[in-house]
């Protein structure tokens, strides 16, 4: 059963994951989550496959809420012209996922990446992604970077599947 879930966290001046010129989402964006990632990997071990599905749902919640506040505690807020705040995060114990959405503003410029620096995003996150519960247990993450409008400036996704490219990056 899929969770809602709108994690209220509010907004801080932790500065630093968007960084650049005119109009870029550097690749600084990738260590809060793989520290993200690393702190959850510290969490006492989850069997998922054993757990009951109200258990895995409160376990994923869990897990999502402490992801979302980790990452909102990074979050810049107005340095370098950069804005951003927490969005929606969704968790679906069924389809073993958890969705994150953050809404950036960057005083109305697209803000974009290129193909090059979002591999080296995923590689970076993907070694921390490795080996964790969340792993282990074929959760997919993903981390949405919204813009004004609704257009995705960057989207991440971990999973077993999509970071097994990046394995020994």
């Amino acid at each position: 059963m899929p969770s809602d879930q709108i994690v209220p966290v509010r907004n801080t001046i932790a500065g630093g994951i968007l960084t650049g010129g005119k109009s870029a989402l550097a690749k600084p964006l990738a260590v809060p989550l793989a520290l993200i990632l690393l702190m959850l990997g510290a969490c006492a071990p989850f069997d998922y496959a054993a757990a009951s599905p109200e258990e895995r749902q409160v376990w994923l919640d869990a897990t999502a809420k402490g992801m979302a506040s980790g990452l909102e505690k990074t979050l810049p807020r107005g340095s370098n012209g950069f804005y951003a705040e927490m969005g929606p995060t969704r968790t679906d114990a069924e389809a073993k996922t958890i969705d994150v959405v953050v809404n950036v503003t960057s005083g109305g410029e697209k803000i974009s990446i290129g193909t090059a620096t979002r591999d080296q995003m995923m590689e970076q996150v993907c070694s921390t992604y490795s080996n964790t519960d969340i792993e282990r247990n074929g959760i997919a993450v993903s981390v949405r970077y919204m813009l004004p409008g609704g257009g995705t400036a960057v989207a991440l996704t971990m999973s077993p599947e999509n970071c097994a490219r990046y394995a020994g990056g």
